[in-house]
């Protein structure tokens, strides 16, 4: 990783957090290397929120500690990019795609320096990584779903963030829109850099994520997606609704009764 030497992106260690009263995650310990992709399930409420909000320094732990890229939340700077759910995002903001994209590159400017040149072509070979420089003039009001969460892409890209972290980011998405982002997030650890998200689809995790975090307030269980899977894992995350894993590696839903 460039201009640090850290093995582990996140570390996080006996961490409880909530809001106000109301304990939202108890005891969470659990480790992502740099390189990787993660992914966190759980049901609604389950903390998975919660816990990216806490790895930016938007919410300060109750008890144990947390560091990110080996440094205190809040103190990564420009090597950390947060996606947020697009519902808490003004899509109807009038600035088009590549002018998302440079904000990127505020991250590393002065404040009075605008972009130039560099910048807007650095910003244009961001949206070509992530296929989308076709769209560079068009509102992002304008643009799907889809393309919306690859031009937040492209704007960690230069701002050459090397952890990531995105909130729920296929919701809403169609299957073709999915698995373009998908193979994004691929394209990104391979280059190196770490992937953490928050989803409900879990088709994706076996082929798209190194390891999987199950939070139900808790870590129910942690590791690779094979061992995450585990009908009792999914039982203990999801209850009643439990997602099991068929023969040819799909999810279904089905009920529990007991």
């Amino acid at each position: 990783m460039a201009g640090d030497d850290v093995r582990i992106c996140v570390e996080v260690r006996n961490l409880t957090v909530g809001y106000d009263d109301r304990i939202v995650l108890r005891n969470v310990s659990w480790t992502v290397p740099c390189g990787t992709s993660a992914a966190i399930i759980g049901p609604n409420g389950g903390g998975k929120s919660t816990l990216l909000r806490t790895l930016v320094g938007q919410l300060r732990p109750l008890e144990g500690t947390v560091r990110v890229l080996g440094r205190p939340p809040g103190q990564a700077g420009p090597l950390l990019a947060y996606l947020p759910q697009s519902e808490h995002i003004d899509w109807d903001f009038p600035i088009r795609a590549v002018d998302v994209v440079l904000q990127g590159a505020l991250a590393r400017t002065p404040w009075w320096r605008p972009p130039g040149k560099d910048a807007y072509a650095a910003a244009m070979a961001a949206l070509e990584r992530v296929r989308l420089a076709a769209e560079a003039e068009r509102p992002i009001g304008a643009l799907s779903g889809g393309q919306r969460q690859r031009v937040l892409i492209a704007r960690a890209l230069l701002q050459d963030a090397q952890l990531i972290l995105l909130d729920e980011p296929a919701t809403g998405l169609d299957a073709p829109a999915q698995h373009e982002l998908l193979d994004v997030l691929d394209d990104l650890k391979r280059e190196g850099r770490t992937v953490i998200a928050t989803t409900h689809d879990l088709n994706c995790l076996t082929d798209h994520f190194d390891t999987v975090l199950c939070l139900r307030g808790e870590v129910v269980c942690q590791g690779p997606p094979a061992e995450a899977l585990k009908p009792e894992h999914l039982q203990a995350v999801f209850g009643r609704h439990v997602p099991l894993v068929t023969a040819e590696g799909r999810v279904t839903i089905f009920e529990h009764r007991t």
